[in-house]
């Protein structure tokens, strides 16, 4: 196969937006489509290789996988090696029971199945799950187990492309329309939406390979065609560019993915793959040498970010310009293992096929026993706990019981008492709306029954964020649109004295709020606004960073050691949407003032026994709750509500000394 200089550039713009939109740019909101344009260019160049050998007539199949095998699994295997010790070392139990169980799906390229039932790829929980990103290379690996023997037992060409073509349309469909299908007869909802990507898309195979064979069309063509030459060949080179840059800057985690948006990218690869050439502009800029070498280390690049990425957060590494040193080791550490690693597993010369077979094999099945023990063992939960003095180990939150405690909390019964219609009588009523954040303000009532049954009746709507913004779009979405019904279709709203807005709000809430305040119609009238409560890197893993100390760690230092990971950030955000919603009326509640004291310098994170407050990054436990409840009740919430004497209602406390 005649080498092309242009992709290794194509594959540079690839990684580079993949590493800078988890390194945080906000330029790169959209620099996960580069795992899309690996995915083209993957199906462009596996495909090439297979009809050209068997053009010549001397494909092997298991050629073929041995080739895969030295290509994937070396530099895989060793980042995997090289982080296990890290996350034996420096994670929490259920962290590393997690990550354990990550590490035997990455061996078997099972990734993305494991992580479509753990996380959102776009989640906090996410950013310390530092095998995440192998679930692309899962689909690859599921997708070329079949494919070569679908080209094998295909003689004809027409027919081969007439099996991708359906294949590309199957699979567009169901990412595009999956959410409609249902698991009870008839099989499809009674609503049918255009843009119902299903959740479980974003990892699935079945609804990925469409971009893969795209890459796998693109190559049929060229082997039968001569590549675009001319004014088409700069035109196409130009709008793929162009298409790919869009959803780079464009895209954002809310942007539906795969779906027919994912087509920007994915026909922009397409198109530089048929128009570019190192003559054309385009193939200019990317056969330049400094985009050539860095696409010829992508894959390593691509492996090792996403691990430092992952340990600088769950090793709390906070500095300023962390981001830019990380992605420099990244790039070290690619070219170190592309040339000593990938390099000589790929030369036969080097190693032949039977020692690679024995030393892959030797390494994973060395790295699922690994996977095995830290999870027989739930991530050495016993042995860390016995580590730790006993006076330091109200330290050691367990968020695995924390969030089956909440999941009992909020069982169904709880959820359909608050779906209730109010009660007619003369107490306040109160309709929270919003997302999980919403959740932690309704169980501060409810477990403050005490002080609340006299006062106030509470019920909730579930209503994310995300929701929140598409109210007045026409592609709303099923999910969006069963939230949006189940506030209209209620008779709650209109029932209701007040309706409190709390959601985990982001930058562009702001945006909508003018619109959100329209399609609450006259009900717009007796909203309450909560804004972002306080949030913090991992809790758990900065309050078990205070644990290994060989002296007490006394509540109040705890308190003021974990005060300095908040995320400040929030202050700023929090100050652009009081001035929003303070311009439509809506009077604020201070939800920072909950947690942390005036100055900053101190937030209540355990109660006096050493009961945790929150269960992860700022989602409170029942104790919190309950707490954080008292707090708001006790400094006259009651009273604001009734006169709103100020716009802002905030628990003012004296700074801690």
């Amino acid at each position: 196969m005649k080498y092309r200089s242009e992709i290794d550039g194509l594959r540079a713009i690839a990684v580079l937006p993949v590493i800078l939109y988890h390194a945080g740019f906000e330029l790169f909101s959209g620099g996960f489509i580069g795992v899309d344009i690996f995915f083209v260019i993957s199906g462009y160049l596996i495909t090439s290789l297979i009809l050209e050998q068997k053009i010549k007539g001397d494909f092997s199949l298991l050629y073929f996988y041995e080739r895969r095998a030295r290509r994937i699994l070396p530099a895989l295997f060793l980042v995997m090696f090289c982080i296990t010790p890290l996350a034996f070392f420096s994670m929490e139990p259920n962290q590393l029971e997690a990550f354990s169980g990550s590490l035997i799906a990455a061996t078997l390229f099972l990734s993305n199945v494991l992580f479509s039932f753990e996380a959102s790829y776009f989640g906090i929980a996410a950013e310390l799950k530092p095998l995440l990103h192998t679930w692309s290379l899962a689909v690859e690996e599921q997708y070329y187990l079949l494919f070569p023997l679908l080209i094998l037992l295909v003689g004809k060409r027409k027919i081969l492309l007439s099996i991708i073509c359906v294949g590309i349309l199957l699979s567009f469909c169901l990412s595009q329309l999956g959410g409609n299908l249902s698991v009870t007869y008839p099989y499809i909802e009674n609503n049918f939406y255009w843009m119902d990507v299903p959740s479980w898309a974003f990892f699935n195979t079945t609804t990925r390979i469409w971009e893969i064979m795209i890459g796998a069309l693109t190559a049929i063509y060229l082997i039968e065609k001569q590549p675009f030459k001319g004014f088409t060949a700069e035109l196409t080179g130009i709008l793929g560019l162009c298409l790919i840059l869009g959803s780079i800057v464009f895209f954002e985690k809310f942007t539906p993915h795969p779906s027919v948006y994912t087509l920007a990218p994915v026909l922009g690869t397409a198109l530089i793959i048929l128009g570019v050439s190192p003559s054309t502009f385009v193939g200019r800029i990317f056969s330049m040498k400094i985009l050539v070498s860095l696409g010829l280390i992508s894959y390593s690049a691509y492996l090792w970010h996403y691990p430092l990425f992952a340990f600088s957060k769950i090793l709390l590494i906070n500095k300023a310009g962390i981001e830019i040193i990380l992605i420099t080791i990244t790039f070290v550490l690619a070219y170190i293992s592309t040339n000593f690693i990938e390099k000589p597993f790929r030369d036969k010369g080097i190693l032949t096929t039977k020692q690679v077979v024995v030393i892959l094999s030797i390494a994973a099945v060395t790295l699922i026993i690994l996977g095995l023990i830290g999870k027989g063992t739930s991530g050495f939960k016993t042995q860390y706990y016995e580590s730790v003095i006993p006076e330091n180990r109200y330290l050691l939150i367990d968020t695995d019981q924390l969030n089956k405690q909440r999941r009992e909390f909020w069982s169904i019964s709880r959820q359909n008492e608050l779906k209730k219609d109010f009660q007619n009588d003369s107490r306040h009523k109160i309709l929270i709306l919003g997302d999980s954040h919403s959740e932690d303000l309704a169980a501060a009532f409810l477990k403050n029954s005490d002080l609340v049954n006299d006062s106030f009746q509470v019920r909730r709507i579930t209503f994310s964020e995300e929701c929140f913004a598409k109210v007045s779009s026409p592609d709303i979405g099923r999910r969006c649109k069963e939230f949006a019904s189940s506030y209209q279709n209620s008779s709650k709203p209109d029932a209701a004295d007040y309706i409190f807005l709390s959601a985990r709000w982001s930058k562009r809430s702001a945006g909508y709020m003018s619109d959100l305040y329209t399609w609450l119609g006259e009900n717009a009238n007796k909203v309450v606004f909560f804004s972002r409560t306080a949030e913090y890197s991992d809790t758990a893993e900065i309050a078990k960073s205070l644990s290994g100390k060989d002296a007490k760690v006394f509540l109040k230092d705890a308190s003021r050691l974990l005060a300095k990971y908040r995320n400040v950030d929030l202050d700023a955000l929090n100050q652009a949407l009081n001035t929003v919603v303070g311009d439509l009326g809506w009077p604020v509640v201070n939800r920072l003032s909950l947690s942390c004291h005036s100055g900053g310098n101190y937030c209540d994170f355990f109660s006096s026994e050493g009961r945790p407050y929150y269960s992860d990054y700022g989602h409170w436990t029942e104790e919190g709750a309950k707490f954080f409840g008292e707090k708001l009740l006790s400094a006259g919430f009651k009273d604001w509500i009734e006169t709103f004497d100020s716009k802002t209602f905030s628990v003012e406390s004296e700074p801690v000394d």
